[in-house]
Formats: C-alpha cells, sequence, structure tokens
C-alpha cells in the first residue's frame, strides 16, 4: 500500500504538468487578438491646406436665411397678391406653414382671404407684411 501512496504522489506532479502548457496557450491567443501596428506615414507627404471659413449668409426682410426654402416660401408669401398653400407647395415644393406661424410670432402681420376654389371648397391666400 505504500507504494500506491508514491504512485499518488508521484502522479499528482505529472497532473500538474498540463495547466503552464493551458497557460501558454492563453498567452498565445492574446498575443493573436492584439492589434496589428499602424502603419507610419511616408515622409515628404504633402500639405493640406487649411479650410476656409465662408462667410455666414446673410438674412432676409424677416430673419431667414438667404436661398432657403423657408425664406424662399416668406418672399411669396410677402409678393403683392400673396400667395396660397398649394401656390407654395407647388413653387418651393412643401407647403411651409409654420414659416407663417413663426413669422406671426416675431411680430409681422399676415392676412387671410377666402377665395372661390374648385366646387364648394375655399382656398385661403396668405400675405405677409414686413414690420
Amino acid at each position: 500500500m505504500v507504494r500506491s501512496v508514491e504512485e499518488e504522489t508521484v502522479e499528482a506532479p505529472e497532473a500538474e504538468a498540463p495547466a503552464p502548457k493551458a497557460k501558454a496557450k492563453a498567452k498565445t491567443k492574446a498575443k493573436a487578438k492584439a492589434k496589428p501596428a499602424k502603419a507610419k506615414p511616408a515622409k515628404g507627404k504633402a500639405k493640406v491646406a487649411p479650410k476656409v471659413r465662408k462667410e455666414p449668409a446673410g438674412k432676409d426682410a424677416f430673419g431667414l436665411r438667404n436661398g432657403s426654402i423657408r425664406s424662399q416660401a416668406a418672399a411669396l408669401y410677402a409678393s403683392k397678391k400673396g400667395a396660397t398653400l398649394s401656390e407654395v407647395k407647388e413653387a418651393v415644393g412643401s407647403i411651409q406653414l409654420n414659416v407663417l406661424t413663426e413669422l406671426k410670432e416675431k411680430g409681422f402681420k399676415i392676412t387671410e382671404t377666402q377665395e372661390k376654389g374648385d366646387g364648394k371648397r375655399k382656398i385661403t391666400r396668405y400675405r405677409l407684411f414686413a414690420k
């Protein structure tokens, strides 16, 4: 029976031997996950010119940016005859009714006149006046 105890003690160190191999595998996996080194930029690369800032766009009489869709819609509403929602939609691509409400809140005067439309429905023509 003494021999069996000695065999067990001899087997115990052999059982520990595979553990260091597992650690070695873990290290190689960690190295494999490491990011590859970035390539250094070539010398003599042309320098990029600094960005030129554009001047801010001017504002129209209503405080809207010149050339914007909202500014175009306001110009249509401010014309001598005014404009209907369908006329603005054809010219600009969208109704832009929010422009009217925003300008009304800012203190601009807006008049609404009812006109006969196709059939029973009436059409509203909006006219915008500068302050």
